[in-house]
């Protein structure tokens, strides 16, 4: 570092000479200070430079330089004549073209009041641009449960730092994964060691969901140097993540056809998965899976309690449970139960060991007399819904198109099957002629009904253009009653026997509509018979129809 002698230091030695023979005054300079005090002129905005502050009661010639720990001076910052008043001068902490070391300085103020006499002030500070060092940063655990079982429900936060001096600052703070500061764990002072906890609450009190937080450590000193530090902890109290592979996505189920299901799913869980579990009543399990890993993949085969080849479906209900690496008090982890966040999965396994089953099929409208060019409504029963079900009317019309058959599932293993003849069909006159109803299942196995014959003449008698596919029909089962309209219906208001309205629905110019048991309100209706009036313009027709329970 330069030292030098400033023109300053001249100037003012040639005032007091002058004033030697002038009359001595009471001392002019007073209040002399340093803010801030450190500070760190390292160009980041805070705290770059300092001033000296003071007073003059009257006025002075002044000269405020800088020096070193010794008192040599290295820079002037200002000579010259003062008035009366409160005055300041800073400094960027630039000595010559540099800037100065960190270190103790001065500033260093000489005062020749015009009433004569010398006075000189000597205010000490600090240049510090070196910033704290944190040396270490840790958390026990770093995955903790705050369930309030007594274990793994705090997390403690200890690290070292260098370099602090008194008035310097720690402060741990969490961060959620959006960035959001959720806690400020610890603020203390003057430090070179700290530690804290955290009980997984925000400053609300609540304690924040599962999921990854970041505690970031940040010290700094008076100069606004600072350090930061941070870690990644992992908050979890909720138990594995479950799933099984269905062989139907859309029903959530497990289908077969046979008298075993081999059954696949797999468990997730941050803290790693302990183990997998089946039962088949919720209360007896199985292991089936056992790791350490973040993620299981568990197999298992499931036979079929009570089924027997070619007989009725069967379904049995599996129960998934799984249990976590967390710690918690009686050393088993977190495990899916009711009403924690992650409940067991329940699906089902449908033993599936026949094909479709043809129940009953019957033509609506109480003839099966038809005209070209009229609509014919079948309602055919098989032993499920689900099925795919096709209408064979080649056999009743020379122009039929398979495309322009309309299926319907009405639930409960009930389908409605229409079909409008063509106007110009070359088989009129044709006198029982079979239409042939054909259920498809999942595994392509197939089953035909062609019980049922139709007449086509050109002078049959008009038909029934509203129909309802059953007399009675269970909601609260899945089925729907469908109701068959011409082209020009508008609505079909539902009634109770007390003459109540409680269901309106538009048919919008459909050829059929759907009443699946419910009011207005979406409740299902009670048990009765209810009348079915189906507006056409100015025109209507009633229909009736029982909902049993």
């Amino acid at each position: 570092m330069t030292h030098r002698t400033s023109a300053g230091r001249v100037w003012l030695a040639l005032l007091i000479g002058a004033s030697l023979s002038a009359q001595a005054s009471g001392g002019v300079l007073s209040s002399v200070g340093v803010i801030p005090d450190p500070f760190s002129p390292n160009g980041d905005g805070s705290y770059d430079s300092t001033a000296v502050h003071y007073e003059l009661s009257d006025t002075a010639a002044v000269i405020v330089s800088v020096a070193d720990s010794s008192l040599a001076e290295i820079e002037t910052l200002w000579s010259g004549w003062e008035g009366s008043g409160a005055h300041r001068h800073f400094w960027d902490g630039v000595a010559g073209t540099s800037v100065a070391d960190d270190g103790e300085y001065a500033f260093v103020i000489t005062v020749v009041p015009e009433a004569g006499g010398l006075e000189e002030a000597v205010a000490r500070f600090r240049l510090d641009t070196a910033a704290p060092v944190i040396l270490a940063l840790e958390a026990e655990p770093a995955r903790f449960s705050p369930d309030g079982d007594g274990v793994g429900d705090t997390l403690f936060v200890w690290g070292a730092v260098a370099g602090m001096r008194e008035g310097d600052r720690v402060r741990v703070r969490a961060y959620d994964s959006a960035g959001s500061l959720v806690r400020v764990v610890l603020a203390p002072t003057g430090a070179d060691s700290f530690s804290a906890s955290w009980d997984g609450r925000n400053a609300a009190g609540s304690v924040q969901a599962d999921g990854l937080y970041l505690l970031a450590a940040e010290a700094w000193d008076m100069a606004a140097n600072s350090a930061r530090a941070s870690l990644l902890v992992d908050l979890d109290t909720a138990p594995p993540l479950l799933g099984v592979e269905y062989t139907d996505a859309d029903e959530q189920e497990v289908r077969v056809a046979d008298t075993l299901a081999v059954l696949n799913g797999w468990a997730y869980d941050r803290a790693g998965v302990r183990s997998v579990e089946l039962s088949l009543d919720g209360v007896a399990w199985t292991v089936v899976g056992t790791s350490g890993a973040d993620t299981v993949r568990w197999a298992d085969t499931l036979a079929c309690p009570s089924c027997t080849a070619g007989g009725p479906d069967e379904t049995v209900t599996v129960h998934v449970r799984a249990h976590d690496g967390a710690a918690t008090a009686d050393g088993e982890g977190h495990v899916n139960a009711s009403g924690t966040s992650v409940p067991p999965l329940l699906f089902p396994v449908v033993f599936d060991t026949a094909g479709p089953d043809h129940e009953a099929s019957s033509i609506q409208g109480g003839s099966s007399v038809f005209a070209p060019g009229q609509t014919i409504t079948v309602s055919t029963e098989w032993d499920a819904a689900g099925y795919d079900i096709e209408g064979d009317f080649s056999r009743v019309d020379s122009e039929f198109e398979p495309d322009l058959v309309q299926i319907t599932d009405s639930g409960g293993g009930t389908y409605q099957v229409r079909y409008t003849t063509s106007a110009v069909n070359s088989f009129v006159p044709v006198t029982g002629a079979r239409i042939v109803i054909t259920a498809t299942d999942g595994f392509e196995r197939a089953a035909s009904d062609s019980s049922l014959t139709v007449t086509i003449r050109p002078d049959a008698p008009e038909s029934d253009p509203f129909t309802v596919d059953r007399n009675s029909f269970d909601p609260s089962a899945g089925e729907r009653a469908a109701i068959g309209l011409d082209s020009g219906a508008s609505k079909v208001e539902v009634f109770s026997m007390a003459g109540a309205l409680v269901r309106t629905i538009e048919a919008d110019e459909e050829t059929y509509v759907e009443w699946d048991g419910r009011n207005d309100d979406g409740e299902v209706v009670a048990s009765g018979v209810y009348f079915l009036r189906i507006q056409t313009g100015g025109d209507e027709a009633v229909r009736k129809v029982a909902v049993v329970k």
